[in-house]
């Protein structure tokens, strides 16, 4: 990715927390992490990586 790419996993969550009513629900979470599918935790925290990263903050 570069520095002005979004990946589309935060468009999806962004798009998602501005419509009330819409959710999404990890379940099975943890299941295939043997198999290198990350868990929801895994996601959150890479989805507040990248839009620190966007940010700019370190």
């Amino acid at each position: 990715m570069t520095a002005h790419t979004i990946d589309p996993r935060i468009g999806l969550a962004l798009s998602m927390q501005a419509q009330p009513g819409v959710y999404a629900l990890p379940i099975g979470s943890g299941t295939s992490t043997g198999a290198g599918v990350p868990t929801d935790w895994g996601v959150i925290k890479d989805l507040v990586r990248q839009t620190a990263a966007a940010a700019g903050e370190p």
